[in-house]
């Protein structure tokens, strides 16, 4: 029985058994893979998962990881791309840095009905700009596009640190930026009635 080899198949299963050492004979022979329905999967085909169609199982893994955005509404989302108006990391000029590209968002919180602006990267879900949108805030032409619009956000947050930051915000086509102009300017009236009950 010690002739026996460390892996035995059968066609309805295949199972591996370490019961015995291997032999000469038993290492040059190739194991056969084992049947999904008999193994569990491993990183290899958790990642193999995530890449054949593109996207991530949506199972209770996912839907318990919150993204702080439950408690509240979506009032109007746009596709744009985010510029700061910063200085550089290896010299002293300022000068307008990508943020990235996503969708814009305004918030309005269920409870408190407060309106924020909201962007995350494209794939990585990042945030790249977060901030209350306040009556004083004034929306801007940016100089040379029809499709861009610039404001002085007193208290941007999405590098957890409130700051003054100079924004710029691009959209694909002049439409867009309109309606993106038209929803800023709606949800600032909200903001000041808002305000004043307060």
């Amino acid at each position: 029985m010690s002739d026996t080899p460390a892996t035995t198949t059968t066609p309805e299963t295949k199972t591996e058994t370490t019961a015995a050492p291997a032999t000469k004979a038993a290492a040059t022979t190739s194991t056969p893979t084992p049947t999904p329905a008999t193994t569990t999967p491993t990183t290899e085909t958790k990642a193999k998962d995530k890449t054949d169609d593109g996207d991530e199982d949506d199972g209770a893994e996912n839907k318990a990881r919150p993204n702080l955005e439950e408690d509240e509404d979506v009032l109007f989302a746009v596709r744009a791309k985010l510029f700061f108006f910063r200085q550089g990391q290896h010299d002293d000029t300022k000068s307008w840095r990508e943020r990235g590209v996503g969708e814009v968002k305004f918030l309005k919180h269920k409870e408190t009905k407060k309106i924020r602006l909201l962007m995350r990267r494209d794939k990585t879900l990042k945030i790249c700009l977060n901030h209350y949108l306040l009556p004083s805030m004034n929306l801007d032409i940016n100089v040379g596009s029809d499709r861009s619009w610039v404001y002085t956000c007193p208290c941007e947050f999405s590098d957890e640190v409130l700051q003054e930051e100079i924004v710029a915000i691009r959209f694909a086509n002049p439409d867009n930026a309109n309606n993106f102009k038209a929803a800023w300017e709606s949800a600032q009236k909200d903001m000041a009635a808002q305000l004043s009950q307060a």
